[in-house]
Protein backbone atom coordinates (compact mmCIF):
# COMPACT_ATOMS: atom_id res chain seq x y z
CA UNK A 1 0.00 0.00 0.00
CA UNK A 2 1.48 3.38 -1.04
CA UNK A 3 -0.23 5.47 1.67
CA UNK A 4 0.31 5.11 5.41
CA UNK A 5 -2.05 2.92 7.37
CA UNK A 6 -4.41 4.93 9.60
CA UNK A 7 -4.16 4.40 13.36
CA UNK A 8 -6.13 5.64 16.37
CA UNK A 9 -4.61 5.71 19.87
CA UNK A 10 -6.92 5.21 22.85
CA UNK A 11 -5.74 5.70 26.46
CA UNK A 12 -7.22 7.61 29.36
CA UNK A 13 -3.82 9.13 30.24
CA UNK A 14 -2.62 12.03 28.05
CA UNK A 15 1.05 11.48 28.83
CA UNK A 16 0.82 7.79 27.86
CA UNK A 17 -0.74 8.68 24.51
CA UNK A 18 1.99 11.26 23.99
CA UNK A 19 4.81 8.83 24.81
CA UNK A 20 3.42 6.18 22.46
CA UNK A 21 2.97 8.74 19.70
CA UNK A 22 6.58 9.89 20.10
CA UNK A 23 7.81 6.33 19.66
CA UNK A 24 6.08 5.81 16.28
CA UNK A 25 8.69 6.36 13.58
CA UNK A 26 7.63 8.54 10.64
CA UNK A 27 8.86 5.78 8.32
CA UNK A 28 6.86 3.06 10.07
CA UNK A 29 4.09 3.12 7.47
CA UNK A 30 1.49 4.23 10.05
CA UNK A 31 -0.11 7.60 10.69
CA UNK A 32 -1.96 8.41 13.92
CA UNK A 33 -5.10 10.16 12.65
CA UNK A 34 -6.82 10.46 16.03
CA UNK A 35 -6.38 10.13 19.80
CA UNK A 36 -9.06 9.41 22.37
CA UNK A 37 -9.17 9.23 26.16
CA UNK A 38 -12.09 6.79 26.38
CA UNK A 39 -14.08 4.27 24.39
CA UNK A 40 -16.94 6.63 23.51
CA UNK A 41 -14.65 9.20 21.90
CA UNK A 42 -12.75 6.39 20.19
CA UNK A 43 -15.93 5.11 18.51
CA UNK A 44 -16.60 8.59 17.08
CA UNK A 45 -13.08 8.72 15.66
CA UNK A 46 -13.40 5.20 14.25
CA UNK A 47 -16.64 6.16 12.51
CA UNK A 48 -14.97 9.30 11.11
CA UNK A 49 -11.58 7.96 9.97
CA UNK A 50 -12.24 4.23 9.33
CA UNK A 51 -8.77 3.35 10.67
CA UNK A 52 -6.82 0.25 9.79
CA UNK A 53 -5.64 -0.13 13.41
CA UNK A 54 -6.92 0.80 16.87
CA UNK A 55 -4.27 0.65 19.63
CA UNK A 56 -6.15 0.83 22.92
CA UNK A 57 -5.66 0.60 26.65
CA UNK A 58 -7.85 -1.94 28.46
CA UNK A 59 -8.87 -0.19 31.70
CA UNK A 60 -10.66 3.04 30.74
CA UNK A 61 -13.81 4.88 31.85
CA UNK A 62 -17.20 4.48 30.12
CA UNK A 63 -16.22 1.80 27.59
CA UNK A 64 -13.15 -0.26 28.44
CA UNK A 65 -10.75 -1.72 25.89
CA UNK A 66 -12.34 -5.18 25.92
CA UNK A 67 -15.79 -3.80 25.13
CA UNK A 68 -14.34 -1.40 22.55
CA UNK A 69 -12.60 -4.33 20.82
CA UNK A 70 -15.85 -6.30 20.86
CA UNK A 71 -17.74 -3.40 19.19
CA UNK A 72 -14.99 -2.88 16.61
CA UNK A 73 -14.96 -6.60 15.87
CA UNK A 74 -18.72 -6.53 15.29
CA UNK A 75 -19.15 -3.22 13.42
CA UNK A 76 -15.75 -2.76 11.74
CA UNK A 77 -14.48 -6.30 11.18
CA UNK A 78 -11.63 -5.21 8.86
CA UNK A 79 -10.09 -2.94 11.52
CA UNK A 80 -7.31 -4.52 13.56
CA UNK A 81 -7.23 -4.03 17.33
CA UNK A 82 -4.13 -4.16 19.56
CA UNK A 83 -4.08 -3.86 23.34
CA UNK A 84 -1.61 -1.90 25.43
CA UNK A 85 -1.99 -2.47 29.16
CA UNK A 86 -0.25 -2.39 32.49
CA UNK A 87 -2.07 -5.54 33.59
CA UNK A 88 -0.57 -8.91 32.73
CA UNK A 89 -3.67 -10.90 33.59
CA UNK A 90 -4.63 -14.21 32.02
CA UNK A 91 -8.29 -13.25 31.68
CA UNK A 92 -7.40 -10.22 29.56
CA UNK A 93 -5.08 -12.29 27.39
CA UNK A 94 -7.76 -14.95 26.96
CA UNK A 95 -10.36 -12.38 25.88
CA UNK A 96 -7.82 -10.80 23.54
CA UNK A 97 -7.42 -14.15 21.76
CA UNK A 98 -11.19 -14.58 21.47
CA UNK A 99 -11.50 -11.09 19.96
CA UNK A 100 -8.65 -11.79 17.51
CA UNK A 101 -6.57 -8.93 18.88
CA UNK A 102 -3.37 -8.68 16.81
CA UNK A 103 -1.01 -7.82 19.69
CA UNK A 104 -0.86 -7.37 23.46
CA UNK A 105 1.77 -4.81 24.55
CA UNK A 106 2.74 -4.29 28.19
CA UNK A 107 3.29 -0.86 29.71
CA UNK A 108 5.74 0.75 29.88
CA UNK A 109 6.33 0.04 26.21
CA UNK A 110 9.74 0.72 24.66
CA UNK A 111 10.57 2.19 21.26
CA UNK A 112 11.97 -1.19 20.20
CA UNK A 113 8.74 -2.96 21.13
CA UNK A 114 6.71 -0.40 19.19
CA UNK A 115 8.99 -0.84 16.15
CA UNK A 116 8.68 -4.64 16.23
CA UNK A 117 4.91 -4.44 16.69
CA UNK A 118 4.45 -2.01 13.79
CA UNK A 119 6.74 -3.97 11.44
CA UNK A 120 4.83 -7.20 12.06
CA UNK A 121 1.49 -5.44 11.74
CA UNK A 122 2.53 -3.68 8.52
CA UNK A 123 3.60 -7.00 7.02
CA UNK A 124 0.19 -8.50 7.86
CA UNK A 125 -1.69 -5.51 6.47
CA UNK A 126 0.46 -5.42 3.31
CA UNK A 127 -0.26 -9.09 2.62
CA UNK A 128 -3.96 -8.55 3.20
CA UNK A 129 -3.99 -5.46 0.98
CA UNK A 130 -2.10 -7.27 -1.80
CA UNK A 131 -4.52 -10.17 -1.70
CA UNK A 132 -7.63 -8.00 -1.75
CA UNK A 133 -6.37 -5.51 -4.31
CA UNK A 134 -5.11 -7.97 -6.90
CA UNK A 135 -8.38 -8.31 -8.77
CA UNK A 136 -6.70 -10.27 -11.54
CA UNK A 137 -5.53 -12.89 -9.04
CA UNK A 138 -8.98 -13.05 -7.45
CA UNK A 139 -10.60 -13.38 -10.86
CA UNK A 140 -8.20 -16.18 -11.74
CA UNK A 141 -8.97 -18.00 -8.48
CA UNK A 142 -12.67 -17.66 -9.27
CA UNK A 143 -12.19 -19.06 -12.78
CA UNK A 144 -10.13 -21.93 -11.38
CA UNK A 145 -12.93 -22.77 -8.94
CA UNK A 146 -15.71 -22.84 -11.58
CA UNK A 147 -15.32 -26.57 -12.44
CA UNK A 148 -15.60 -27.45 -8.73
CA UNK A 149 -18.68 -25.23 -8.38
CA UNK A 150 -20.32 -26.90 -11.39
CA UNK A 151 -19.49 -30.33 -9.95
CA UNK A 152 -20.99 -29.35 -6.63
CA UNK A 153 -24.27 -28.23 -8.22
CA UNK A 154 -24.53 -31.28 -10.48
CA UNK A 155 -23.76 -33.64 -7.62
CA UNK A 156 -26.46 -32.13 -5.39
CA UNK A 157 -29.03 -31.76 -8.21
CA UNK A 158 -29.03 -35.51 -8.93
CA UNK A 159 -31.12 -36.06 -5.80
CA UNK A 160 -33.86 -33.58 -6.71
CA UNK A 161 -37.22 -34.41 -8.25
CA UNK A 162 -36.75 -32.17 -11.29
CA UNK A 163 -34.77 -29.01 -11.98
CA UNK A 164 -36.46 -25.62 -12.05
CA UNK A 165 -35.41 -22.42 -13.83
CA UNK A 166 -33.36 -21.25 -10.82
CA UNK A 167 -31.40 -24.51 -10.81
CA UNK A 168 -30.61 -24.11 -14.50
CA UNK A 169 -29.63 -20.46 -13.98
CA UNK A 170 -27.09 -21.43 -11.33
CA UNK A 171 -25.31 -23.61 -13.86
CA UNK A 172 -25.63 -21.17 -16.76
CA UNK A 173 -23.99 -18.39 -14.74
CA UNK A 174 -20.84 -20.52 -14.80
CA UNK A 175 -20.89 -20.68 -18.58
CA UNK A 176 -22.73 -24.00 -18.98
CA UNK A 177 -25.00 -23.89 -22.04
CA UNK A 178 -28.07 -25.98 -21.22
CA UNK A 179 -30.40 -25.23 -24.10
CA UNK A 180 -32.80 -27.94 -25.20
CA UNK A 181 -31.10 -30.77 -27.03
CA UNK A 182 -30.27 -34.45 -26.81
CA UNK A 183 -28.86 -35.27 -23.38
CA UNK A 184 -28.05 -38.49 -21.62
CA UNK A 185 -26.46 -39.42 -18.31
CA UNK A 186 -24.07 -42.28 -17.69
CA UNK A 187 -22.74 -43.81 -14.50
CA UNK A 188 -19.50 -45.80 -14.50
CA UNK A 189 -18.84 -48.24 -11.68
CA UNK A 190 -16.01 -50.59 -10.80
CA UNK A 191 -14.87 -52.66 -7.83
CA UNK A 192 -13.68 -50.08 -5.29
CA UNK A 193 -10.18 -51.03 -4.12
CA UNK A 194 -9.45 -51.44 -0.43
CA UNK A 195 -6.72 -48.84 -0.96
CA UNK A 196 -8.71 -45.60 -1.27
CA UNK A 197 -5.86 -43.82 -3.06
CA UNK A 198 -5.88 -46.41 -5.84
CA UNK A 199 -9.67 -46.15 -6.20
CA UNK A 200 -9.58 -42.34 -6.36
CA UNK A 201 -6.76 -42.45 -8.93
CA UNK A 202 -8.84 -44.88 -10.98
CA UNK A 203 -11.81 -42.49 -10.89
CA UNK A 204 -9.61 -39.63 -12.11
CA UNK A 205 -8.27 -41.88 -14.87
CA UNK A 206 -11.82 -42.83 -15.93
CA UNK A 207 -12.84 -39.16 -15.91
CA UNK A 208 -9.91 -38.37 -18.20
CA UNK A 209 -11.04 -41.16 -20.52
CA UNK A 210 -14.53 -39.65 -20.68
CA UNK A 211 -13.04 -36.29 -21.68
CA UNK A 212 -10.83 -37.91 -24.31
CA UNK A 213 -13.39 -40.24 -25.86
CA UNK A 214 -16.29 -37.76 -25.94
CA UNK A 215 -14.19 -34.74 -26.89
CA UNK A 216 -16.07 -34.24 -30.19
CA UNK A 217 -19.48 -34.00 -28.50
CA UNK A 218 -21.04 -30.54 -28.17
CA UNK A 219 -21.18 -30.84 -24.39
CA UNK A 220 -19.63 -33.32 -22.03
CA UNK A 221 -19.01 -33.09 -18.32
CA UNK A 222 -18.13 -35.57 -15.62
CA UNK A 223 -17.76 -35.60 -11.86
CA UNK A 224 -16.70 -38.11 -9.25
CA UNK A 225 -18.97 -39.68 -6.65
CA UNK A 226 -18.16 -42.32 -4.00
CA UNK A 227 -19.51 -45.10 -6.23
CA UNK A 228 -17.63 -44.12 -9.40
CA UNK A 229 -17.93 -41.53 -12.16
CA UNK A 230 -21.01 -39.76 -13.52
CA UNK A 231 -20.94 -38.18 -16.98
CA UNK A 232 -23.37 -36.03 -18.95
CA UNK A 233 -23.40 -35.77 -22.74
CA UNK A 234 -25.25 -33.56 -25.21
CA UNK A 235 -24.99 -33.62 -28.96
CA UNK A 236 -27.51 -33.03 -31.76
CA UNK A 237 -26.34 -36.26 -33.40
CA UNK A 238 -27.59 -38.31 -30.44
CA UNK A 239 -30.82 -39.90 -31.62
CA UNK A 240 -30.62 -43.01 -29.43
CA UNK A 241 -28.55 -43.88 -26.39
CA UNK A 242 -26.92 -46.82 -28.19
CA UNK A 243 -25.26 -44.31 -30.53
CA UNK A 244 -22.40 -44.13 -28.02
CA UNK A 245 -21.77 -47.89 -27.95
CA UNK A 246 -18.38 -47.61 -29.64
CA UNK A 247 -17.18 -44.86 -27.30
CA UNK A 248 -18.27 -46.80 -24.22
CA UNK A 249 -16.45 -49.94 -25.33
CA UNK A 250 -13.38 -47.80 -25.97
CA UNK A 251 -13.48 -46.55 -22.37
CA UNK A 252 -13.93 -50.12 -21.10
CA UNK A 253 -10.97 -51.33 -23.16
CA UNK A 254 -8.66 -48.52 -22.03
CA UNK A 255 -9.52 -49.12 -18.37
CA UNK A 256 -8.89 -52.85 -18.70
CA UNK A 257 -5.61 -52.39 -20.57
CA UNK A 258 -4.05 -49.56 -18.58
CA UNK A 259 -5.57 -49.96 -15.09
CA UNK A 260 -6.56 -53.65 -15.11
CA UNK A 261 -10.00 -52.46 -14.05
CA UNK A 262 -13.30 -53.94 -15.21
CA UNK A 263 -15.96 -51.30 -15.70
CA UNK A 264 -19.74 -51.51 -15.70
CA UNK A 265 -21.71 -48.64 -17.24
CA UNK A 266 -25.36 -47.67 -16.81
CA UNK A 267 -26.89 -45.33 -19.41
CA UNK A 268 -30.10 -43.31 -19.17
CA UNK A 269 -32.60 -42.71 -21.92
CA UNK A 270 -32.25 -39.60 -24.09
CA UNK A 271 -33.69 -36.49 -22.44
CA UNK A 272 -34.55 -33.34 -24.39
CA UNK A 273 -34.38 -30.76 -21.59
CA UNK A 274 -31.83 -30.56 -18.80
CA UNK A 275 -34.68 -30.22 -16.30
CA UNK A 276 -34.94 -34.02 -16.57
CA UNK A 277 -31.36 -34.49 -15.32
CA UNK A 278 -32.26 -35.95 -11.87
CA UNK A 279 -34.57 -38.49 -13.47
CA UNK A 280 -31.93 -39.42 -16.04
CA UNK A 281 -29.35 -39.84 -13.28
CA UNK A 282 -31.64 -42.27 -11.46
CA UNK A 283 -32.11 -44.22 -14.69
CA UNK A 284 -28.34 -44.58 -15.15
CA UNK A 285 -27.96 -45.60 -11.50
CA UNK A 286 -30.68 -48.24 -11.80
CA UNK A 287 -29.19 -49.56 -15.02
CA UNK A 288 -25.78 -49.86 -13.37
CA UNK A 289 -27.27 -51.84 -10.49
CA UNK A 290 -28.47 -54.42 -12.99
CA UNK A 291 -24.90 -55.01 -14.12
CA UNK A 292 -23.99 -56.04 -10.59
CA UNK A 293 -26.81 -58.50 -9.99
CA UNK A 294 -27.97 -59.68 -13.41
CA UNK A 295 -26.15 -61.22 -16.33
CA UNK A 296 -26.58 -58.32 -18.77
CA UNK A 297 -23.03 -57.41 -19.82
CA UNK A 298 -20.89 -54.39 -19.01
CA UNK A 299 -23.07 -51.74 -20.70
CA UNK A 300 -26.68 -51.55 -19.59
CA UNK A 301 -29.16 -49.17 -21.17
CA UNK A 302 -32.13 -48.20 -19.06
CA UNK A 303 -34.35 -48.48 -22.13
CA UNK A 304 -33.52 -52.21 -22.24
CA UNK A 305 -34.77 -52.88 -18.73
CA UNK A 306 -37.57 -50.43 -17.96
CA UNK A 307 -40.39 -52.54 -19.45
CA UNK A 308 -39.03 -55.95 -18.55
CA UNK A 309 -40.05 -58.16 -15.66
CA UNK A 310 -37.64 -59.83 -13.28
CA UNK A 311 -37.44 -63.58 -13.49
CA UNK A 312 -35.43 -65.76 -11.12
CA UNK A 313 -33.33 -68.49 -12.68
CA UNK A 314 -34.48 -71.67 -10.99
CA UNK A 315 -32.77 -75.03 -11.03
CA UNK A 316 -34.89 -78.14 -11.14
CA UNK A 317 -34.67 -80.15 -7.91
CA UNK A 318 -33.77 -83.30 -9.84
CA UNK A 319 -30.94 -81.43 -11.58
CA UNK A 320 -29.73 -80.13 -8.20
CA UNK A 321 -29.84 -83.64 -6.74
CA UNK A 322 -27.86 -84.94 -9.72
CA UNK A 323 -25.31 -82.12 -9.25
CA UNK A 324 -24.87 -83.01 -5.57
CA UNK A 325 -24.44 -86.70 -6.48
CA UNK A 326 -21.76 -85.86 -9.05
CA UNK A 327 -20.00 -83.67 -6.47
CA UNK A 328 -19.70 -86.67 -4.17
CA UNK A 329 -18.98 -89.46 -6.61
CA UNK A 330 -18.16 -87.96 -10.00
CA UNK A 331 -14.79 -87.26 -11.58
CA UNK A 332 -13.33 -83.77 -11.89
CA UNK A 333 -14.35 -83.74 -15.54
CA UNK A 334 -17.94 -84.76 -14.73
CA UNK A 335 -18.21 -82.01 -12.08
CA UNK A 336 -17.04 -79.39 -14.60
CA UNK A 337 -19.50 -80.67 -17.20
CA UNK A 338 -22.37 -80.58 -14.68
CA UNK A 339 -21.62 -76.96 -13.70
CA UNK A 340 -21.31 -75.97 -17.36
CA UNK A 341 -24.64 -77.62 -18.11
CA UNK A 342 -26.39 -75.68 -15.33
CA UNK A 343 -24.81 -72.39 -16.38
CA UNK A 344 -25.76 -73.08 -19.99
CA UNK A 345 -29.40 -73.49 -18.96
CA UNK A 346 -29.29 -70.22 -17.04
CA UNK A 347 -27.80 -68.31 -19.97
CA UNK A 348 -30.78 -69.04 -22.25
CA UNK A 349 -32.37 -65.60 -21.96
CA UNK A 350 -35.91 -64.69 -22.73
CA UNK A 351 -36.06 -61.19 -24.23
CA UNK A 352 -39.05 -60.07 -22.19
CA UNK A 353 -37.40 -60.87 -18.85
CA UNK A 354 -34.47 -59.65 -16.80
CA UNK A 355 -32.88 -62.81 -15.51
CA UNK A 356 -31.87 -62.82 -11.85
CA UNK A 357 -29.16 -65.38 -11.06
CA UNK A 358 -29.03 -64.79 -7.32
CA UNK A 359 -31.25 -67.71 -6.28
CA UNK A 360 -29.38 -70.06 -8.60
CA UNK A 361 -26.02 -69.02 -7.14
CA UNK A 362 -27.32 -69.37 -3.60
CA UNK A 363 -28.57 -72.92 -4.29
CA UNK A 364 -25.29 -73.96 -5.91
CA UNK A 365 -23.29 -72.41 -3.07
CA UNK A 366 -25.43 -74.23 -0.53
CA UNK A 367 -24.80 -77.54 -2.29
CA UNK A 368 -21.05 -76.89 -2.24
CA UNK A 369 -21.11 -76.01 1.48
CA UNK A 370 -23.08 -79.16 2.30
CA UNK A 371 -20.62 -81.27 0.32
CA UNK A 372 -17.64 -79.64 2.05
CA UNK A 373 -19.23 -80.26 5.42
CA UNK A 374 -19.81 -83.92 4.58
CA UNK A 375 -16.09 -84.44 4.00
CA UNK A 376 -15.11 -82.40 7.07
CA UNK A 377 -13.77 -79.37 5.20
CA UNK A 378 -14.08 -76.13 7.15
CA UNK A 379 -15.26 -73.40 4.75
CA UNK A 380 -15.61 -70.66 7.37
Amino acid sequence: MNENYRMILVDDEDDVRGRILSKINVDSGFEVVGKAGNGYDALELIEKYKPHVVLTDIKMPFINGIELARIVRRDYPTTKVAFISGYNEFDYAHQAIELKVVSYLMKPVTSEEIDIFLKQLKKTLDQEFDFLSKSQLIHQKYNDSIPMLINSYLSSYRFKGALNSNDISHLEQYGVNLENGHYLVGMIGFDINADLNISEETKVFIGSLVEKVFDAFRYQHHFLIPEGVVFILEDPKLSHETDIDAELYEIIQYAQEYRQTTLDIGISKIMHTFNEYPSAYRESEKALRHSKYFNMGQIIYYSDIEEKEYKHILIDESALTEFEYILKYGSKKEIKESIASILNLSSKKESKYILDHQLLIIKLANSLINFASSINVDVS
